[in-house]
């Protein structure tokens, strides 16, 4: 039934809907005048008779519209065919272009493609999420769709021959491999809008099991020979369009013709994006939503100018496919060392006469984690990303080839930010150590004078993040206002923001350092869902047990044991009192942003 399609309920008993008609009051409100539905008492106690298929199907769309999903993000990106409708209407009248003229310009102008690998397997198991892509397709006539088949994978054959690839009007080319026959392809497919039967316009033999990266950048890369035009823009599934945007991508192409005299030319240009989590309310969210918009827009602008070295972080930048495809592609798919596989695509194009810039007057919209726990997780796979860019040669060779004002640039705008923080936690813990190990042995008394020295190198965390806290502040006076920069000063100061900044710099420092070590750097699938659920206490205990809580129980022993041994109290505490804070820090924070975590009945769960 439509209803097993939704989530299950919640840990509180509410299911996903019920969470989104508190969030999103009014326009659930709305939304049930539109249907015909009169309410005469709380909208938000409305219930959904999911038998009524339409119905249930109005609803599931109104939801996916404000959560990350593929929908939101189709009919965000065919923005852009209707921009280009728009243009064409006030450019080239009806007198001027018939209807089918124009549709046939934009098609040749604009073309988006679904990449979803395993949509075939879906489609065999009965998976209902093959259902909706299909509902996507019939709904936008121009829309195509990039998936491996046939499924389940045949076994390998060997014939005299075999057909390599198809083309939309059925002529077929050959494997340059005689004696090979493909069992898997990348095939594009539509829906035909009369009949609603999936139509194959085109199909490329692979030359074995794609799956052996990540996942993410085969994904990419099975789609890139389906996008037919000479720029490409790669967008993940938790982002959306907006009209008014997509009328200025005409400006933002035209960027890569202005390349001025004696400058490599320009095949990554990058814009903004506006974080539309911040708009649930929740803290982390929040947080998260500052963090995102300081990088996206504030970093970003001096990384490009003055200092050249804004790099390639992902979507949306729009690139030169016809220079990428020429240079090895676009996402490198080898497991571990291309974890952040998109950075690379920066690397590739800078060391083989390529640039990157970026510009502000353009954005799309772009979903962010809103619980701890999945904050924790993207950060982990960026520490971990970060720590194996540093063994890759793609690293080793930039590095060799940019001049020192660009290097040290490079440096302090990326690996050299987590390898601070990996300094920064070890010399405060080191410190801890220290006193205590002098308090033992009796000699403490030489250096407590200096108290306030060591103080403050132990303080060095808590300033730093306060240094993390102000340009986010400042960003926020410079484009909203005073009374908005107050109003942020007063949130940090009332939800412990320090709290969690201390928190998540520790789990960088800990998985750029073991990955560093030990290796073992792997993908973390983020779920991006709305931020309602509790997380139970033994799963918190083992996500941050050796990461956060061990570091800190053993700092805050040896610290206690420090002050009992200590002959000079008083100095011993102002000297590691920060120390104090920090471990308490580790130890409160993933409690402290839990949601339901001081309800009893959680309590008595946990």
């Amino acid at each position: 039934s439509p209803g097993a399609e939704l989530p299950p309920r919640l840990s509180d008993g509410r299911s996903l809907l019920d969470v989104l008609k508190q969030l999103y009051a009014q326009e659930w409100a709305h939304f049930l005048q539109r249907i015909g539905v009169h309410v005469s008492t709380d909208p938000s106690e409305y219930h959904i008779c999911w038998a009524d298929v339409q119905l249930a199907r109005q609803v599931r769309l109104w939801a996916s519209m404000r959560g990350q999903t593929l929908t939101r993000t189709m009919v965000g990106m065919m923005q852009y065919e209707r921009a280009l409708a728009l243009i064409s209407r006030v450019e080239c009248p009806s007198e001027a272009m018939s209807p089918a003229e124009a549709g046939a310009t934009i098609g040749a102008k604009f073309s988006l493609v679904i990449a979803a690998q395993l949509y075939a397997q879906f489609k065999a198991e009965g998976d209902p999420r093959a259902a909706d892509i299909e509902w996507l397709l019939l709904r936008f006539p121009t829309l195509r769709i990039a998936f491996v088949s046939p499924w389940p994978p045949p076994p390998a054959e060997s014939a005299a021959g075999g057909v390599g690839s198809v083309r939309a009007d059925g002529s077929a080319r050959e494997l340059s491999r005689p004696g090979v026959r493909p069992t898997l392809f990348a095939t594009l497919a539509r829906v035909d809008p009369e009949s609603g039967a999936l139509v194959t316009d085109a199909t490329v033999a692979l030359p074995g099991n794609p799956f052996l990266g990540e996942g993410k950048p085969e994904n990419q890369n099975i789609a890139l020979p389906f996008a037919l035009g000479e720029k490409v823009q790669l967008v993940d599934m938790n982002q959306e369009g907006y009209l008014e945007e997509a009328l200025k991508m005409r400006s933002l192409l035209a960027e890569f013709e202005l390349t001025l005299a004696g400058q490599p030319p320009r095949t990554v240009v990058g814009f903004t994006e506006h974080i539309f989590t911040e708009a649930s309310g929740f803290v982390t969210a929040v947080y998260m939503a500052l963090q995102e918009r300081y990088f996206c827009a504030f970093h970003q602008r001096v990384a490009d100018v003055p200092l050249d070295v804004r790099m390639h972080y992902g979507h949306p930048d729009v690139l030169d496919k016809l220079h990428f495809l020429q240079r090895g592609g676009i996402a490198r798919s080898s497991k571990a060392v291309n974890l952040n596989e998109d950075i690379f695509a920066a690397y590739n194009t800078m060391l083989r006469g390529g640039s990157v810039v970026f510009r502000e007057y353009i954005s799309v919209g772009k979903g962010r984690m809103t619980n701890l726990s999945e904050i924790c997780a993207f950060e982990v796979k960026l520490a971990q990303g970060a720590a194996e860019q540093c063994m890759s040669r793609d690293v080793y060779r930039l590095t060799r080839a940019l001049m020192l004002p660009r290097l040290m640039s490079f440096y302090y705008s990326g690996l050299g930010f987590y390898i601070h923080q990996v300094l920064m936690m070890r010399v405060t813990l080191m410190i801890g150590y220290l006193l205590a190990l002098l308090a033992l042995l009796k000699l403490d008394g030489s250096v407590m004078p200096h108290q306030g020295q060591i103080g403050l190198m132990a303080a060095l965390p808590v300033l730093v993040t306060l240094a993390t806290i102000v340009p986010a502040a400042l960003m926020v006076l410079a484009q909203r206002g005073p009374r908005a920069a107050l109003a942020y000063a007063y949130m940090i100061l009332t939800t412990l923001a320090p709290v969690y900044y201390i928190f998540i710099t520790q789990t960088r420092a800990h998985f750029f350092a073991h990955t560093i070590r030990f290796g073992g750097a792997k993908y973390v699938v983020a779920n991006r869902a709305v931020s309602t659920t509790h997380v139970p206490l033994h799963e918190v205990f083992g996500a941050y047990a050796r990461s956060h809580f061990y570091p800190a129980c053993d700092v805050l022993i040896a610290l206690a044991v420090g002050r009992v041994h200590t002959s000079a109290p008083l100095a011993f505490s102002g000297a590691t009192w920060m120390i104090w804070t920090i471990g308490a820090c580790w130890l409160v924070a993933p409690f402290l942003y839990n949601l339901q975590a001081v309800e009893a009945r959680v309590v008595a769960d946990d």
